[in-house]
């Protein structure tokens, strides 16, 4: 009701639009709780924006809170969370991403990694030294440290400037490559503008270098990004499937498709629920952790419409399957 009286800008107007289009397409289906940002991907294919919102007028008191949306701020200004005595460490770029790291591994019956860290993007670097005294900061006695960051130019740069300072302190890095895979196997928010163009080649041939999946090379090759924020809370906790799949299919909404008529993801998701619809992966998933070698791949419903054919690396499902939902789609 305040907005018909306030009038507020049409940026804000369009954002209460999508808003009610997600609370619509879920109602009758509760959501689990995720970090902000994850579920800020789901509304508005954008990590960043529901946390701008939240400060100003649509989350003023007595109208929207953030438990109305099934998520919460992530917690990180801890910076690290310790889960055993002894074992691997993961190291996380983003604060979102730490916060269900964390709670998904401590809910599991045997966490696969001993301490999460946050790495706060560039920073990450500029934690070499503490984590080379992490049995005295946090009692963990770190066996090797595993990196995951933004499936991005800037998330690769990050990703290198970590690993090359961890090998000059004498620390074991790698990349954590079932999470870099199931990151760069969700949907991209768009064309990569973390980076200069002409940066593009020089981050291939970093992420060839630091062996990440082969996923990641066509996400970089193809010019877009995905955050890391794609495998949200959910997807993190099913540890005892062992693979952080996406919670929910990430259907293109009008931005990057006209094929659903512009209905959000979770609207289509409602819509999927109700015709029973289900296209699983044939292939049992690997664990998350360092006992993962290889990685399984998911089924997205389409390969992105900026997937080339010589690029293309998602597989696609059967005809009949894209055909029912889209039936399904125009009831």
């Amino acid at each position: 009701m305040w907005i018909r009286t306030a009038r507020p800008p049409q940026r804000l107007r369009l954002d209460a639009v999508r808003i009610n289009r997600w609370l619509l397409g879920t109602t009758g289906h509760p959501q689990p709780v995720i970090a902000r940002e994850e579920r800020s991907l789901h509304i508005f294919n954008d990590e960043k924006r529901l946390a701008h919102l939240t400060g100003g007028a649509l989350f003023a008191p007595g109208r929207l809170r953030l438990e109305h949306l099934a998520c919460q701020p992530p917690a990180g200004n801890i910076g690290a969370a310790r889960l055993g005595p002894h074992g691997a460490v993961l190291v996380v770029e983003n604060k979102s991403t730490f916060d269900s790291a964390w709670r998904a591994q401590r809910a599991a019956d045997q966490p696969t990694y001993a301490a999460i860290i946050l790495g706060n993007g560039d920073a990450a670097s500029t934690l070499v030294a503490d984590l080379s005294q992490l049995e005295e900061l946090l009692g963990v006695q770190a066996t090797t440290v595993h990196y995951a960051g933004d499936v991005d130019i800037a998330g690769i740069e990050a990703a290198h400037a970590f690993t090359t300072a961890a090998d000059a302190a004498g620390l074991e890095a790698t990349a954590a490559t079932p999470l870099w895979d199931a990151v760069a196997r969700a949907e991209p928010t768009g064309d990569d503008l973390t980076g200069h163009t002409t940066s593009k080649d020089s981050a291939i041939d970093t992420a060839k270098r630091l062996k990440l999946p082969s996923s990641v090379i066509s996400r970089l090759e193809q010019g877009v990004r995905v955050p890391q924020e794609r495998v949200d809370r959910t997807a993190l906790s099913r540890t005892e499937c062992g693979d952080p799949r996406p919670s929910q299919p990430w259907f293109r909404d009008r931005r990057t498709s006209a094929r659903f008529d512009g209905r959000s993801a979770a609207e289509l998701h409602h819509l999927v629920d109700q015709a029973n619809f289900a296209c699983p992966a044939k292939q049992q998933p690997p664990r998350l952790g360092p006992a993962s070698a290889t990685t399984a791949p998911t089924r997205p419903l389409r390969a992105p419409r900026w997937a080339t054919a010589a690029g293309r690396h998602l597989p696609s499902v059967a005809e009949s399957c894209a055909g029912r939902m889209a039936s399904v789609g125009r009831r």
